[in-house]
Formats: C-alpha cells, structure tokens, sequence
C-alpha cells in the first residue's frame, strides 16, 4: 500500500498478486491460479482477518501476477475470464552436442532458470508462482519439491559439493544471499545482503575456499563464503563505465570467471582470472558475438549462444587458444532447436540444459 501524502510504501501481505479492494471490506488477489479474498482494514490498512477463495482457474499471467478479473465499485460485483495460465509451461530437456533434446521428465511449469547438480543427477530450478521459489527436481522421479519459502528467490546455484543450493531472495524485505540444504533441514542460511537482486550465482572452490560471484546492476561482485559472516564483504570485479557484465560462470578448477560484456547492445564472452580484481585486464573468446557462457566439464572451453540472422547457435571456444593473428578461436557445435531456450550450465557428461 502507498501512502499518497508521505510517499512511503508498506507491504501488507505476502504470497499474492494484483490485488483490489472491494467495497463488502476486503482485498481481493491472486495465488496460485486462485482468486482470494481477506479481510481488509482500510483506515489502518492492515489485513484483519482469514483469507477465503473465491474462484479457481482465472486466467493469470504467472511472471508478472496479472489477473483477468474486475470488480464493480459500488456492487462488487466480480467479471473474470477462466483459463488457468495464459502463458505456456515449459519444459525441463537437456541439449545434447548434436542438438538432440531430451527431456528431463520433470512437471510442466513456468521455469525462469535452472541449474544442474555437480553430479547431474538433481536440478535446482526457480519456477514462477505468486512467489517465485526454488524447486528442486530429481531426474527419474518425475517430480518437483520446494526448498525455499517466504519473498521471491532467483539466481540459484549449487555449492561445489552439491549438498545445498545458493540462491537470492527479498524474503525480509531486503535482497540478501542464502544457501538451503537439498535434505529440506532447516531454513535459508543467510550469507550476505545485497544491494539489489542478482540475475545470475555462480559458486565454485578456489585455493581451497568457496567463493560466490553475481552479476547486480551491470556489474560482477565477489564474496568468500568461508570468511566469518560479519567478514564478509562484496568485492567488485569489474568497474567499466557504459559496460554491462552479466551471466558469470566459474571454471571446474575454480580459477577463472567467463562472463557476458554488453557494449552499445552487443554481448561477447570473456574471462578473466577469478580472484583478480578490476584492474587486471579480462580477454575475450568469443568472436562474432555471445552470451550465456558455461564451461565443458574438464574446463578447457567455453560454450556460449551466439545469435545470427541464421537462428541460434551453441558455439565453443578455446578457453585458452587463439589465432595467430589473436582472433578466439571458435566453433559450432550445434544449432539450437527451435522453441529451445539453451541455459547456462552443462551437465557432467558434457549436455546442457
């Protein structure tokens, strides 16, 4: 609610989109596909009572919470439009190298991101709801289990051990990073805060510690896990005006960092060592365009998406090696299908997801 005088907001319930009110006293919103109704003070604008359904299936937009429902002002009378989701579900696959996709078996919902164990046999995917939570999938089963609750979550990753998933949430008012075990044991831990909420986590081990590394308004930040809480401190690792890094993604040893620069709309790939800081120079690898970078299993090179006229494309580059001349050296490993939004992360068996 805002307060038209002072200017200041304040939440006044969780878990719920596109809310109304209505003249019998209560708030009208969306969760979950279903329109609920609570009681609702409007003079101290608190919630004062048991929320209620009212009707299932209205037809919703899962990312931005809009409902196709209205109420008349003064009868409140409801007008809605049934039909569940408006936008399509999708659907969990892995990309193999030749461009085979296969999928994964897991439900059919809306997935925002998703990520694979270290190990391959488990997916952390964040999927979009009247809060948006991680869900964890365990290939073979068939099924989805929650592991965060409370705000909205996103940017997930596994720790290097796979036992626990890092992850960004507004879950106390204010973006911070936290880590759940996989077990469901106990809540989030909370890591560090943030300054805003990241698009994208990566972890991985280097010279024996766990470092965290996300990309928050345009620029790349690093924080070691294992420093004491009160130690712990967002490093900056790049600091270029009028340059966006994006997409970061640490290499199986743990020494380099591969990411997405964005300049005057175009995306490329680079890397850099991972514990250097902004003055230290980061080289590119892609050539013709690329975004969306992940390692192969062993390391030695990078795939990215590159986007031509001719459709997507999955490429691979050297994570080391150029041309004579000092050009990156890349190629195509395989066109992507269409329909197919290739993530960020491959699988130990060197498929993506």
């Amino acid at each position: 609610v805002l307060d038209l005088r002072s200017g200041n907001w304040r939440r006044v319930l969780r878990g719920g989109s596109y809310a109304r009110w209505s003249p019998t006293g209560h708030l009208l919103y969306m969760c979950g596909g279903t329109l609920f109704a609570v009681p609702f003070d409007l003079r101290t604008c608190t919630v004062t009572g048991v929320r209620v359904p009212l009707v299932e299936g209205i037809m919703h937009e899962p990312v931005s919470g809009a409902a196709q429902y209205a109420l008349a002002r003064e009868s409140g009378t409801l007008a809605y439009i049934p039909g569940g989701p408006a936008e399509e579900a999708k659907e969990l696959c892995w990309l193999g190298p030749d461009g085979a996709v296969e999928p994964l078996g897991a439900p059919l919902r809306e997935y925002l991101d998703s990520v694979p164990s270290p190990d391959g046999r488990r997916i952390a995917a964040i999927v979009s709801g009247a809060s948006d939570a991680v869900f964890l999938h365990e290939i073979g089963r068939g099924t989805l289990t929650r592991i965060t609750f409370g705000g909205n979550a996103l940017a997930p990753a596994w720790m290097p051990d796979g036992q626990a998933v890092v992850y960004a949430s507004d879950a106390s008012g204010e973006w911070a990073l936290y880590s759940t075990r996989v077990t469901g044991e106990g809540g989030g831990d909370h890591l560090i805060e943030l300054p805003a909420g990241p698009e994208r986590t990566a972890v991985g081990r280097c010279e024996d510690r766990t470092y965290a590394v996300m990309d928050i308004r345009g620029d790349l930040y690093r924080v070691c896990l294992d420093d004491p809480i009160g130690a712990r401190r967002l490093v900056a690792l790049t600091a270029t005006k009028d340059v966006e890094e994006r997409e970061p993604s640490i290499s199986p040893d743990g020494t380099r960092l591969a990411f997405t620069s964005i300049t005057s709309g175009r995306a490329e790939v680079y890397v850099r060592p991972l514990l250097a800081g902004p003055e230290v120079p980061s080289r590119r690898v892609s050539r013709d365009g690329g975004r969306g970078a992940g390692w192969s299993p062993d390391g030695s090179s990078i795939w990215f998406v590159r986007t031509s006229s001719e459709g997507e494309f999955v490429m691979e580059a050297d994570a080391a090696g150029t041309t004579d001349t000092g050009a990156p050296i890349n190629r195509e490993r395989c066109r992507v299908p269409p329909d197919v939004r290739p993530g960020q992360n491959a699988a130990a068996d060197g498929r993506g997801l």
